[in-house]
């Protein structure tokens, strides 16, 4: 039985599994008995996930979203609601963190959002970046009976988080409570005033409605119009100490700071006795709440949540509370983009954890309307009892997932002897005290998820099975992953498709992901404009399968010859026109590239690149030639991938059930024919004229390696930053049956200097969807010099060779 749930637009509907309920008594352990988990109280709540349609920036449309979801909460009868991470600014917004403009209209709708809870009994969980003292945090936000009811800073994730969000440890308490108490008692009359009051405008037959409606100004003001903010007071974090509070206290007042607004030289006297009183009282760090009757204690801290799944990724945030004296519970606002495997994977690990903590947990990720200059976010939303799912959203929706649950019900599904074992070792179960659960290890430990990393060790072809799924898994969901990022760049920006079609591997797989998105953006196959440009290069063969697919696939395709320009633009620069070099190859690729940005223009479009992964590591590709594009969606497909991608899209081609809604059954059976037909090609760029026969005389395995080897060196080379002699001695015990010690370690060096001479190409490279948490984006995810030496590598793999070090 599945139950329909909508976002707040009434546009996307997510189904889920109808929670469980079962009406059966609690029975109490003995130690609760002495303290009732409740007492007459109703033990059924609703707990939910919310993920809104966000504009990135957009901080007054992002607050309205969010308050639209909050309304169809409460109607709902939701007691607690957890949104998506930075839900307010969008999780993406990077260096747009640091700007003034951005934080006062995050804080100022913050407010907002808070004085609109005033009559509703839904707890609200906001994250949103905020000036603390004098550290800009990521912080951890509960709305509830109009005003901030506590908050949280929490642990940065990620690098690019981490280069403008302040570490927790280095906020003061004391500072926490002084933005609290000051964001709930800034101008209150001001917020609820009908200035700003547009309330007619909502549905006067809501009769029903739980909570006011909050009504935002449609028109821009200036924000010191609408509001105005005490100047934040500064604290020295690196030096705090009680005993000398004052005098740091003193001293940081007069120094300038970044924050919401410039620091003007205060000085003591300036500041109201009762605030600095404030700052000098104890700082409670959890807080108790009632939900239904039932004590909901909320800590004062988050934890990181450390994964590995199968290489280390940024930790997560645990947001922390506790029902009663039983059952923990687990927020987890995430920002994580969606890779291939990582969902399924992800999902079985969190299960697992919430099942050892005996726990409820909450998870809410990003989605539509981030960034998709390096990743997409589906908006996935889960609710788990341990190893039960309650609900769980379908992925690239938006809206509110709900699970409504009888706790006792719950608890009553943990083991007995977990709950025996928590009350002996944390003795708080019969405890009535709310500080002993301060002191308790629950609100102070260290989680991780350790996801297996299987046998890649050993593996033949680790990126194609570091994802841990089957193959025909691992192909529906990388592209379904690159369809909804090329879809929402091309929407965000307006623009149609434009693709070289080159009748090789690459182009092939980026051809199928512009039909995808196609059918997302629910449009025909002509909105993809496909390119065919043959050279003096190009084979027949490969112009015959650009044009069959192109044609095949009933997109928009035009041919269009460079023989003539390439021959004209060399003998411009003085070339001969006959010698086979490698400006003879490069004047090919960049004429390309010119025509594709050309077309661009003049169709209103978008270049889309098809570059992989292994060519980006050895620099495979023409400078400002192929290696540019608009958008690149197989930056982080490495070539042994799109071979299976490629063989995986001509096997449900041949079922017919790759594009069922776009393509006749004749029409994917001829694709599919055609990708049979480049697979058992070799790899060439083909930028050679071929032999007098059409066969190829430009083979890229001959010059760069087999790509096997290449894939298995980028691995464990780049990934898991082994030291060459380790990779050379498990290549050999991998690939024994192939190729000896000598042609893995004549390899071996050429891919290390390739790697280090071509750093200058990867700086370059444009916007691209990461399907794989492995990428070599030089903005956030590789940083390296271009002019680094390699020598330290190959010497390292010399030394275990014993061989002479002159490699002049």
């Amino acid at each position: 039985m599945t139950r329909a749930f909508s976002s707040s637009t009434d546009q996307v509907k997510t189904k889920v599994q109808e929670p469980l309920i079962i009406d059966s008594m609690f029975l109490p352990c003995p130690e609760e008995e002495k303290q009732p988990l409740s007492n007459g109280t109703d033990l059924r709540i609703t707990l939910g996930a919310a993920v809104p349609a966000i504009k990135l920036g957009d901080v007054q449309s992002n607050a309205r979203a969010i308050r639209e979801q909050m309304t169809v909460a409460e109607n709902r009868g939701c007691d607690l609601l957890l949104f998506s991470d930075l839900a307010l600014t969008g999780a993406t917004c990077g260096m747009l963190f640091l700007q003034k403009t951005l934080l006062e209209s995050c804080r100022y709708h913050l407010v907002r959002l808070a004085h609109s809870t005033e009559k509703s009994s839904m707890l609200t969980v906001l994250t949103a970046p905020l000036v603390i003292g004098s550290k800009l945090a990521k912080a951890a936000v509960w709305l509830y009976a109009g005003r901030v009811w506590h908050m949280t800073p929490l642990h940065p994730s990620g690098l690019a988080e981490r280069s403008v969000f302040a570490d927790p440890s280095k906020i003061h308490p004391e500072s926490i409570r002084a933005l609290t108490r000051e964001l709930n008692t800034v101008h209150p009359s001001r917020l609820s005033s009908g200035r700003y009051d547009n309330s007619s405008s909502a549905d006067p037959s809501d009769t029903d409605h739980k909570s006011p409606s909050v009504n935002f100004p449609d028109d821009t003001r200036r924000f010191d119009e609408c509001f105005k903010m005490e100047i934040p007071l500064s604290l020295d974090d690196s030096n705090y100490d009680h005993d000398v509070f004052s005098a740091d206290f003193k001293k940081d007042l007069n120094t300038p700071y970044y924050g919401d607004v410039m620091q003007r030289g205060l000085s003591l006297d300036d500041i109201d006795p009762d605030l600095e009183r404030c700052l000098r009282e104890p700082f409670e760090d959890e807080k108790q709440y009632n939900i239904r009757g039932l004590p909901l204690y909320i800590s004062g801290n988050s934890a990181p949540l450390h994964i590995e799944h199968p290489l280390p990724m940024p930790a997560k945030n645990l947001i922390i509370a506790r029902f009663g004296r039983a059952l923990p519970l687990f927020l987890l606002p995430d920002a994580q983009p969606e890779w291939t495997g990582a969902a399924s994977a992800g999902r079985q690990a969190l299960s697992q954890f919430a099942d050892d903590e005996g726990a409820l947990v909450v998870y809410a990720g990003t989605g539509s309307g981030e960034s998709v200059g390096e990743g997409v976010f589906a908006g996935r939303r889960l609710i788990l009892a341990g190893q039960r799912i309650l609900a769980e959203s379908d992925p690239f929706t938006t809206g509110v997932t709900y699970a409504t649950f009888d706790i006792g019900d719950i608890l009553s599904s943990f083991k007995a002897v977990d709950l025996d074992k928590e009350s002996r070792n944390l003795s708080f179960l019969s405890q009535d005290d709310p500080a002993t659960y301060r002191t308790s290890s629950f609100f102070r430990r260290k989680y991780s998820l350790n996801v297996s990393r299987g046998s890649l060790l050993c593996s033949r072809f680790p990126l194609v099975e570091a994802p841990g799924v089957d193959r025909r898994t691992l192909f529906t969901e990388t592209l379904t992953i690159q369809a909804h990022a090329l879809a929402a760049r091309l929407e965000s920006v307006g623009v149609r498709p434009v693709l070289g079609l080159s009748g090789g591997l690459d182009s092939a797989i980026a051809f199928l992901v512009c039909l995808k998105a196609t059918s997302i953006l629910h449009r025909e196959p002509s909105f993809v404009l496909a390119c065919s440009m043959p050279g003096p290069g190009s084979s027949k063969t490969s112009i015959r399968l650009a044009r069959t697919l192109g044609k095949s696939g009933d997109v928009d395709f035009r041919e269009i010859p460079i023989h003539r320009e390439t021959a004209s633009h060399l003998e411009a620069i003085g070339h001969d026109g006959v010698t086979h070099d490698v400006t003879y190859e490069n004047a090919q690729a960049r004429e390309r590239t010119q025509i594709l940005m050309d077309l661009s223009n003049m169709e209103k479009g978008l270049v889309v690149g098809t570059g992989d992964l292994s060519e980006m590591a050895l620099g495979w590709c023409t400078y400002n030639g192929d290696q540019m594009s608009m958008y690149a969606v197989n930056a982080s497909l490495s070539k042994t991938v799109i071979r299976l991608m490629a063989e995986e899209a001509a096997g449900m081609l041949e079922e017919g059930a790759l594009f069922p809604d776009i393509l006749p059954k004749k029409a994917q059976a001829t694709v599919a024919s055609a990708l049979r037909e480049i697979l058992a090609r070799p790899v060439s760029p083909e930028l050679v004229p071929p032999n007098a026969d059409d066969s190829l005389r430009q083979i890229t395995e001959d010059a760069v390696g087999p790509y096997e080897l290449v894939d298995f060196f980028l691995w464990h080379f780049v990934f898991l930053k082994e030291k060459p002699s380790e990779i050379l001695d498990l290549a050999e015990q991998v690939f024994n049956d192939t190729y000896t010690r000598g042609q893995l370690k004549h390899w071996l060096t050429s891919f290390i200097r390739r790697f280090f001479n071509s750093q200058f190409k990867r700086k370059a490279t444009p916007d691209g969807v990461a399907c794989f948490p492995w990428q070599l984006v030089p903005i956030s995810t590789w940083y390296m010099p271009s002019d680094a030496s390699s020598r330290l590598w190959l010497d390292d793999l010399l030394d275990d060779l014993g061989e002479n070090h002159d490699l002049s």
